[in-house]
């Protein structure tokens, strides 16, 4: 899969990586359908940490600690974290 790897301030590159796997039961894998950014996020580019406001993405894959998900399922998260890692 293709995949935007942030390597530092305006260093992105698009890198060929292996489809993410299950490795814990509380271990998810999504496909982000869509997102929004805020105009403070444009600061990346000079190194600040990025986050993510909100996006709606679809539920692939499920460890077994998710008893009321299930895949194809379409969700919106609204709280806003810091994207330190993560397989997409």
């Amino acid at each position: 899969m293709r995949a935007l790897v942030y390597h530092g301030p305006a260093k992105p590159s698009w890198e060929s990586h292996q489809r993410p796997t299950l490795q814990r039961p509380q271990d998810a894998i999504i496909r982000i359908a869509t997102s929004t950014i805020c105009g403070s996020d444009l600061h990346i580019l000079k190194g600040d940490v990025p986050t993510v406001n909100e996006a709606e993405f679809w539920v692939m894959k499920l460890g077994a600690n998710y008893g009321i998900l299930s895949t194809a399922s379409l969700l919106l998260g609204v709280a806003t974290a810091h994207a330190t890692h993560a397989n997409v």
